[in-house]
């Protein structure tokens, strides 16, 4: 049988001639097909934009500064400190757009966890709302704790 490289870049996996990608960069295949089916979607297309904007990576590199980079949701639920490397919206953008930048509406998760949170999400409605408020009751009460009122620091 015919053989190939993997169409990942810089992998060097052989696979056979009628696959497109190793077993290792599968995920990226579908990941790459998924996406290209959202943009699809005026709308998601605005939002997922929105995700590669200067605006979003610079409002997310702050609120990692203030959320001091914690996982907020372990730390008040198992006591754990552990490393965010995922921004969420709680109220999500197709919800409501204008949340987009809002402090109040994005916390800190894993990205496990954040897969999690979505597939809460798109259980039932009740769920999701349910979910949200533990999240934003957490994100509250991190800021009652731990974020130094913004104007304390000028005096």
């Amino acid at each position: 049988m015919l053989k190939k490289l993997c169409s990942y870049g810089a992998c060097h996996k052989v696979v056979d001639a009628g696959q497109q990608y190793c077993s290792r960069h599968a995920d990226y295949n579908r990941h790459m097909l998924y996406k290209a089916m959202r943009m699809r979607d005026q709308e998601e297309a605005i939002r997922q934009r929105f995700y590669n904007s200067k605006e979003w990576l610079r409002f997310r590199e702050m609120l990692a500064h203030k959320q001091l980079c914690l996982y907020i949701y372990a730390y008040y639920k198992y006591g754990e400190i552990v490393a965010a490397d995922t921004y969420h919206h709680i109220i999500e953008l197709k919800e409501d757009y204008s949340l987009r930048i809002s402090k109040d509406n994005v916390i800190g998760l894993t990205y496990s966890n954040h897969q999690t949170i979505h597939e809460l999400y798109d259980q039932n409605n009740h769920i999701k709302r349910q979910t949200q408020y533990e999240l934003k009751a957490m994100l509250m009460k991190f800021h009652n704790e731990f974020i130094i009122n913004d104007l304390a620091l000028l005096a």
